[in-house]
């Protein structure tokens, strides 16, 4: 069986995923069953947009008369363009309003986006339409984790929301990427995979949907601490904030050389050069995706109890850029596929350590301030650099200059099948980028080194930890902050 991988192997690792996680949940005393709504809503949820994010990106099935060569046209049906407009006032609207009101948006314009594309399959107008339309859904993001902190955990534990969401954002990624390659391997017809396709992520929305209406608010939780908290807290500045972003914006662009279309198209024409198969060449691609995923969803799991509060985050994010300049530096100075995709486990691992303290930092400040959308700002960051460094690469290679020239890229498979092809002049500008890689690592790690006590607020070290719970939590019973032996004291309220 050819395409077995995508058939079983990967299907099954996902179905493992999902049981564990759950089991974790279990373990950490998950019991009512608006808990439970609210990880199954958002599971569901972002299984849609993972599957459509996979379609945007790659433009996977958008291609009967639809000319993507148009730089315009590139910028109109991105759904990450749009959602880098949208993250900002998503999160500024809801916290003058109420956290549902965004997700309510979000289901509505999904639903319609996706009801347009079936109708009118293959229109460009109707793509843009429809970009627009995820990209006002994809923006709820941030507002999720704000929502389960002020609901569950009282706005007082930013790591641990993000410990327990982020899982289920990267398992949702693995899910949609995992049935999007499965669709694609039991039928090659374009036009059914598109209706298929589209038929499934709307079941998926309206399982979310359903889930909706159990999700509850506390709005005295929307919003910045009270003035008492706030006199014992670390105080706000957007120079803190700005140190954050500085981060984000150098690891956002990283990202895209570790894991995105440039990243591809080297491991492409290097297992191609290789073994000569294009078969071979789609299963590492996959293989190299799924090798990003995982480690993450370990990172989501773990970081939080087993790293960052024993050991303080200073040393683990100084040490995830260690890492990451391991990874940068092994694949510039060599051709081996199966070395690159070995790696490819610890750029996930570095990445998701990053990016889960960064954003968990961004929330930590986000209840410093008022009417001040510091979440939006960092996804709305993050957003922009996916889209910008996409863009760029997709820009040129259509442009065909540099190491594009004369080289027609096929982007769901971004492969040269050609003897003649030289890959030596190619290789060279992949050295001189990922060794520019590790050096802005190591740069990172010095601004991080001397910043991270300023930017990480109370929870700089494990001492100063123990009395931001106490601080946050001010207003509330010892029984209610006291989180960390389990989150059976945390959860054990139902929010009503």
């Amino acid at each position: 069986m050819q395409d077995w991988d995508s058939l079983i192997l990967y299907p099954l690792l996902t179905i493992v995923v999902i049981v564990l996680y759950v089991l974790l949940l279990v373990k950490r005393h998950f019991k009512t069953k608006k808990q439970w709504f609210f990880i199954i809503q958002h599971f569901f949820f972002w299984l849609t947009i993972s599957a459509i994010l996979n379609l945007n990106y790659n433009f996977i099935l958008f291609t009967a008369n639809v000319n993507w060569k148009n730089l315009g046209i590139l910028v109109g049906v991105s759904a990450s363009f749009y959602a880098t407009i949208f993250f900002i006032p998503a999160s500024w609207i809801t916290g003058l309003l109420t956290r549902r009101f965004w997700f309510w948006l979000s289901y509505a314009t999904i639903i319609l986006g996706i009801i347009l594309a079936l109708a009118i399959p293959h229109n460009q107008i109707i793509f843009i339409i429809c970009a627009l339309c995820f990209g006002i859904a994809i923006a709820s993001n941030s507002i999720w984790y704000l929502c389960f902190n002020e609901v569950y955990l009282y706005r007082t534990n930013s790591f641990l929301t993000v410990s327990l969401l982020f899982p289920v954002v990267i398992i949702a990624n693995l899910s949609g990427l995992n049935i999007l390659n499965f669709l694609k391997s039991i039928n090659k017809n374009y036009e059914v995979d598109y209706y298929i396709l589209f038929g499934l992520i709307l079941g998926f929305i309206l399982i979310s949907f359903a889930c909706c209406f159990k999700l509850k608010e506390r709005k005295e939780y929307i919003g910045a601490f009270d003035s008492q908290q706030l006199k014992l807290a670390s105080k706000f500045s957007w120079w803190k904030v700005s140190g954050i972003l500085v981060i984000l914006f150098f690891v956002g662009i990283m990202r895209e050389f570790a894991q995105g279309d440039f990243y591809n198209f080297l491991l492409a024409q290097q297992t191609w050069e290789t073994y000569q198969n294009l078969a071979s060449v789609n299963k590492y691609l996959h293989l190299t995706q799924e090798f990003w995923w995982i480690p993450q969803i370990i990172v989501g799991i773990l970081l939080y109890p087993v790293v960052v509060k024993k050991w303080g985050i200073r040393p683990t994010i100084l040490g995830a850029f260690a890492i990451w300049v391991i990874y940068f530096l092994v694949v510039a100075f060599t051709k081996i596929p199966e070395l690159w995709i070995t790696c490819q486990l610890l750029s996930g691992l570095a990445f998701g350590i990053i990016f889960v303290i960064l954003f968990s930092l961004s929330m930590v400040w986000n209840y410093r301030v008022s009417r001040r959308p510091v979440t939006g700002c960092f996804s709305a960051l993050n957003a922009l650099t996916t889209f910008g460094a996409q863009f760029v690469q997709r820009a040129i290679s259509n442009a065909q200059v540099g190491p594009f020239k004369n080289i027609m890229l096929n982007w769901n498979l971004p492969v040269v099948a050609n003897n003649s092809y030289n890959l030596s002049h190619l290789h060279n500008l992949v050295m001189i980028i990922f060794v520019f890689c590790a050096g802005i690592c190591l740069l990172l790690m010095v601004f991080v080194f001397f910043t991270i006590k300023h930017i990480s607020g109370e929870y700089f070290s494990r001492q100063n930890y123990n009395f931001a719970r106490q601080v946050l939590a001010a207003n509330l019973t010892e029984q209610e902050y006291d989180q960390d032996v389990s989150l059976t004291e945390w959860l054990r309220k139902d929010a009503t």
